[in-house]
């Protein structure tokens, strides 16, 4: 035992010796189940609150070669929907329809080239949600994110080619009072494209080029389109993959999945400089995260193991022990005083 614990000094030191002054380096606090496929098959997470019992939260996972799991906050499996080769997910909770309060979540789905709607209740139980639907034009959709602005539910679908679609929920005046997934535009990125988020303050939209950088779109502004952050090959390598936001002193930070150095640069989005970048290393009870995916950051959760809320990321590779892909979460309040001492 003496001799292990020494090794595992001796490795976490030579690991502290590789991290630059941008880098800040984390642990995960707990790791979900591995997916039951072998492979590249863990995808992309986001996160349920219960609100009214926040130990009772959910965190949500795709396994991109059948379906959607949910898992409860130690990481153990709750439920497993076989939905189809569902890749990236998001959820929007609090949404009014129809003077009730709903939780939607929501995925693009390979299998059938589309958008899948599922709801999810109280106790935390998800049920697919069937709607009509425009049919996606990309021979492929890949990636997804939706949004809640200002009450008008938004979806926005990623193409193996690069282009994305915007859709909203509408209600069509037909033969009855008909609620239907429509599409609104068509949002141009030269080349393959994956993660994205919608800033629902304000009705932005972040895409990832995988091999390029992030572009911003506005669900209102047609006008916008700006490549505003580039790859570096230091702090952001290709491939760039999922992203998410952080809210913090009145300040917007994008975090960035980078693929290609297994970290996650984080930007201050008012002038779209890199502030620090997230390592998940290994301790005595997780590996470390490698080959960074999709991610979901989540403020709204406060329980008793993660007050701030959590940071959630696919893990590609599990060493210890071997098995099959997974998901990590790490507190944000590992985060967060980083962040309050940038802003200060």
């Amino acid at each position: 035992m003496k001799t292990i614990l020494i090794l595992f000094l001796v490795l976490f030191l030579n690991g502290c010796a590789n991290i630059k002054q941008w880098q800040l380096p984390v642990t995960a606090d707990i790791e979900t189940e591995a997916v039951n496929h072998a492979g590249d098959a863990a995808d992309d997470p986001a996160l349920w609150v219960n609100f009214n019992n926040p130990e009772q939260s959910l965190i949500l996972g795709t396994q991109k070669k059948q379906g959607l799991y949910s898992y409860d906050l130690s990481g153990k499996i709750k439920q497993f929907l076989p939905a189809g080769r569902l890749n990236n997910v998001d959820i929007r909770q609090n949404y009014l329809l129809r003077g009730l309060k709903i939780d939607v979540i929501a995925a693009s789905n390979r299998s059938d080239n589309s958008i899948s709607l599922f709801v999810i209740d109280e106790n935390g139980v998800i049920t697919p949600w069937e709607m009509p639907k425009d049919q996606s034009n990309f021979p492929e959709v890949y990636g997804f994110c939706m949004g809640l602005v200002q009450q008008q539910l938004i979806f926005v679908v990623t193409g193996k080619n690069g282009d994305a679609e915007l859709y909203q929920l509408t209600t069509e005046f037909l033969d009855r009072d008909e609620l239907k997934l429509k599409k609104v535009r068509t949002l141009n990125i030269p080349s393959q494209s994956e993660g994205c988020v919608v800033d629902d303050t304000n009705g932005n939209i972040f895409i990832g080029e995988e091999a390029v950088g992030v572009w911003q779109f506005n669900y209102w502004e047609e006008s916008i389109r700006d490549l505003v952050i580039t790859i570096d090959n230091e702090k952001l390598v290709a491939d760039v993959e999922g992203l998410s936001l952080i809210k913090q002193l009145d300040k917007t930070y994008l975090v960035v999945s980078s693929q290609g150095n297994d970290q996650f640069p984080i930007y201050d989005l008012e002038n779209y400089s890199h502030v620090v970048s997230i390592r998940v290393m290994a301790n005595e009870q997780h590996d470390k995260v490698t080959g960074t995916d999709g991610i979901d950051v989540n403020q709204l959760l406060s329980s008793k193991q993660f007050p701030q809320g959590v940071f959630i990321t696919q893990d590609d590779k599990n060493t210890a022990p071997r098995v099959n892909q997974n998901f990590k979460v790490v507190s944000l309040a590992k985060v967060l005083p980083e962040l309050q001492k940038i802003g200060q």
